[in-house]
């Protein structure tokens, strides 16, 4: 560090002192700004300060000071390495992508950016870009076992499963304990189908690591699958027991830890309904929507279980709400079409049925229910025809007497229907 103004360089080592030892950020952004106030080219207190903002998840604040760090000194090479995380958390990969990139260029060898910069490249789904750094993480470091790790997931998204499998081992082979290699192992041999295998590796990922949620949420889809309800219901409360508190964000996925706190509950009342205890089911799905409100899957499937128990309106309010989530989700109209079926509203069935077959052609239970409603007015309009067409068919039936009358010789007329007779 060059030398600097006695003042700015004490509020600096103030603010480390709060930053690094105390984790005091506010105290930190506090001297960290009376350094830069005296000295504003001091390309330490830009860093460390946009690093505080970093770790405060404001963003914004902190690209900008290590923008500044980086005006002041070109070859700032930890400046570039933490702006590219900050683009990162940003979802900003080119920037990203153009920074770590910077970092190589001065440090060729940094294995830190080479498994960063893969990390870019594998949410941006440029897998052969991702393998070929975390290779060159492994080059640099043959003992690092999330390299092996990560380049097997991006095998397993390329449905790659040999490679992946491969990875995985080798990363067993360093660390035989490591639960998340088991874990990945896993998800591949439930890939390929081979759930004895899937659920052995699972297994063996809670063994090191007794709170691995996924794990458990996963062997808990197997039972699902299986028609285990009663093992599956098991794995999924413990899924939701070692769940942390869920805090709603931009980017949460059915597959992340994260949201396993309410998929759980949505998975625990599929459960209960197939075994027919539909408010054991209802009361999950209440839970599930409770932690996530936007959870369109938990409304559906919520509103299934109302209906079963006969609360129609709810079950109603419940589809509506997944429509006006996602107004092209087909199931939502189907369940609605389900529900006024079962009303007997068969016209608002019908058009419910419809919608769900404009959005989904393919939906061969929207089609089947709605054949099923159409052939049932059919065979109504059929027998109401039948019925109606007899009455007056009988209505019409003339008397014997009648019909003598009807058919008796006019002798008053100018011509006979005797045969015989000639015209005069």
């Amino acid at each position: 560090m060059q030398q600097r103004n006695k003042r700015a360089l004490a509020y600096y080592n103030k603010g480390c002192e709060y930053d690094k030892k105390k984790k005091e950020y506010d105290k930190a952004i506090s001297q960290y700004k009376h350094a830069l106030e005296i000295d504003p080219l001091f390309k330490e207190a830009h860093h460390d300060l946009a690093r505080v903002y970093y770790i405060q998840n404001k963003l914004y604040k902190s690209i900008y000071h290590y923008t500044l760090a980086i005006s002041l000194d070109p070859q700032y090479t930890k400046a570039y390495f933490n702006i590219a995380r900050a683009y990162f958390a940003e979802y900003n990969y080119p920037k990203a992508i153009q920074c770590y990139s910077m970092v190589l260029y001065l440090k060729p060898e940094c294995k830190r950016t080479h498994y960063n910069l893969a990390n870019v490249y594998k949410a941006q789904k440029e897998f052969d870009k991702a393998i070929s750094h975390y290779n060159q993480v492994i080059a640099l470091d043959s003992n690092n076992v999330m390299a092996y790790v990560n380049c097997g997931r991006v095998f397993t998204e390329k449905q790659n499963y040999d490679d992946a499998i491969q990875n995985f081992r080798q990363a067993l082979h360093i660390n035989p304990e490591h639960a998340p290699s088991y874990y990945e192992l896993g998800k591949c041999y439930k890939l390929l189908c081979d759930y004895h295998i899937a659920l052995k590796h699972y297994n063996l990922a809670i063994t090191f690591d007794n709170h691995h949620i996924m794990a458990h949420h996963h062997i808990g889809n197997i039972y699902y699958a299986q028609g285990d309800y009663h093992t599956a219901i098991t794995y999924f409360k413990l899924a939701i027991k070692f769940s942390p508190p869920f805090k709603p964000s931009n980017n949460i996925t059915v597959n992340n830890p994260k949201s396993m706190f309410f998929v759980g509950y949505n998975m625990l009342g599929r459960a209960h309904s197939k075994l027919n205890n539909h408010e054991a089911a209802a009361k999950n799905y209440y839970f599930a929507i409770k932690i996530f409100p936007n959870y369109i899957s938990a409304y559906c499937n919520n509103a299934r279980a109302l209906e079963h128990l006969g609360l129609f309106n709810q079950a109603i309010d419940n589809c509506k709400q997944a429509i006006a989530l996602n107004p092209h989700y087909a199931y939502a109209y189907h369940n609605l079409g389900r529900i006024y079926q079962a009303q007997g509203k068969f016209n608002e069935a019908i058009l419910q049925y419809e919608h769900a077959l404009k959005i989904n052609p393919k939906a061969k239970s929207s089609h089947h229910r709605l054949m099923e409603i159409l052939k049932n007015q059919e065979s109504i309009k059929n027998a109401e025809f039948l019925k109606n067409y007899s009455l007056f068919s009988l209505s019409n039936l003339s008397s014997p007497t009648d019909h003598q009358k009807n058919h008796s010789v006019d002798t008053t007329s100018n011509t006979s229907l005797n045969p015989g007779s000639n015209h005069q």
